[in-house]
């Protein structure tokens, strides 16, 4: 394998399509794929809509991941105590369509295609520094600081360059995705972002998207950190 290209992830077009692999599912708004408590059998590879990936937290859970087309879910039925609890949920952020394989065809599958193999491994690598992205933010003591860590690990995966300043990205989230996000309430999370904006660190209107100043960011975290022993 040539080590000096770019490893890729799980891609749709690794998978077959002529129906050989799997069936074709669709899941209504808010309809449950799998939940925490019960066995799960089967990979899912989402073909329209988002699934919401919960685990257990005020009202409905937490959402700590959402899966958008092209990407696969359910890959700890490969754990075997997975297989008999999940410990998380998948709901259907939106009507939602997918390709459902059964794990015993999903695993029959990878045994041929060792490239298929070798991409689903870079993809739970993904989840693995996705996962603990996602302490590190849990982690801050600070609500500036955790909400700014969660800022600059959304930018970096799903911001936008700003068309305005070259420092800049662009992040559609709601005050309500952010605090979920966050473990945090959303008024908490509006009394931060609204003291942020006051430092220049993020511009937002209402009904408009998030605009974060990734210098300003990066900055007032370097000015926190505690100067190190000499």
């Amino acid at each position: 394998m040539q080590t000096d290209q770019p490893i890729a992830g799980f891609k749709t077009e690794l998978l077959p399509n002529d129906g050989s692999l799997g069936r074709i599912c669709a899941y209504r708004k808010g309809a449950f794929l799998w939940s925490r408590d019960t066995p799960i059998s089967s990979v899912f590879v989402v073909r329209r809509g988002e699934i919401e990936i919960l685990v257990p937290g005020p009202g409905t859970g937490t959402v700590v991941r959402r899966v958008r087309p092209g990407e696969i879910c359910g890959l700890f039925s490969f754990c075997e105590s997975r297989k008999n609890q999940a410990h998380t949920s998948g709901r259907a952020s939106v009507r939602t369509e997918v390709l459902q394989i059964p794990h015993a065809e999903f695993v029959h599958f990878l045994a041929d295609r060792p490239d298929a193999l070798f991409a689903v491994l870079v993809t739970a690598c993904e989840r693995l520094a996705y996962a603990e992205d996602r302490i590190h933010v849990l982690t801050c003591r600070s609500a500036e600081d955790r909400i700014i860590t969660l800022l600059l690990q959304l930018a970096d995966r799903n911001g936008t360059p700003s068309r305005n300043d070259a420092n800049s990205v662009v992040l559609h989230y709601t005050h309500a995705e952010l605090a979920r996000a966050a473990a945090m309430t959303r008024s908490h999370v509006s009394t931060i972002l609204a003291r942020l904006r006051g430092r220049r660190i993020v511009e937002y209107n209402r009904g408009s998207a998030l605009h974060v100043n990734i210098r300003a960011a990066l900055a007032y975290l370097h000015a926190r950190r505690p100067l190190a022993a000499a």
